[in-house]
């Protein structure tokens, strides 16, 4: 991307590259010297990436309402030769900021918080110098998992990972010590029959389902950690027999 106009007050060099962006305008609907057209999802980070954000070592973008939409069409009913078929954006919200100097790996992190300030997620961020851009799919820490540490014939239990009620949240982008909040709607999918009420309700009964399926999974896990331990312990004692068992001399 070359850069972009700034009105009056004339041109603001932007990065030479973005991935999956080769356009020369960002207007929402763009085309490039490809001869091609594109239609960009948000674009709020470059509308608002004026010389006082890039002057700050970090910034965290506000984020723009996220609707909670719940799947009524079948994928399969849309066709991928179709001239308006597109990639729509990952589901949920998406959650921009700049970093004016790449950081260490691993030091980036976003956390999701609700109304009450309790934790809803953890999640890593990218660190590359520039606009970065993540997006959470509404959905809450998943359950304990179960690991199965002996020989089974059926596979490892499955997972709960809630989606989040409509809402007030907070996005706290933490970098190298320093923590930037910003607040993040969570709106009721407008197609949706039941009420906000109804899906309080229902998120009374997936939390209580969550803390069962943990403990459940917390107890899987401790006899299994045992029964491996057992079966380590049966193997050696085992070898250690056979191999102190004396042999019997074959006579002619």
């Amino acid at each position: 991307m070359e850069g972009r106009e700034t009105g009056s007050r004339g041109y603001l060099k932007a990065a030479t590259y973005v991935p999956g962006f080769n356009f020369v305008s960002i207007e929402r609907v763009v085309w490039t010297v490809a001869r091609g057209f594109w239609i960009l999802d948000d674009l709020t980070p470059l509308q608002q990436l004026t010389p006082q954000v890039l002057a700050e070592s970090t910034h965290l973008f506000p984020p723009r309402p996220a609707y909670r939409f719940r799947q009524i069409t079948n994928d399969s009913v849309i066709r991928e030769d179709e001239v308006s078929a597109g990639n729509d954006p990952p589901y949920g919200a998406g959650i921009n900021y700049y970093l004016k100097q790449t950081a260490p790996a691993g030091t980036v992190t976003i956390t999701i918080l609700d109304s009450k300030g309790q934790v809803v997620r953890v999640l890593p961020g990218t660190s590359i110098a520039g606009i970065n851009r993540i997006h959470w799919n509404l959905r809450y820490e998943t359950s304990t998992p179960i690991q199965m540490r002996t020989t089974r014939r059926s596979s490892d239990g499955g997972q709960l990972a809630i989606l989040a009620p409509p809402g007030t949240y907070s996005v706290k982008l933490a970098v190298g010590g320093r923590e930037l909040t910003q607040p993040l709607t969570v709106i009721k999918d407008p197609h949706s029959g039941g009420t906000e009420a109804d899906i309080q309700a229902q998120m009374t009964t997936l939390f209580e389902l969550g803390r069962d399926m943990d403990r459940a999974a917390d107890l899987v896990n401790a006899t299994e950690i045992a029964r491996s331990q057992i079966e380590g312990w049966c193997g050696s004692s085992t070898t250690r027999r056979s191999r102190r068992r004396p042999t019997r001399s074959i006579r002619s």
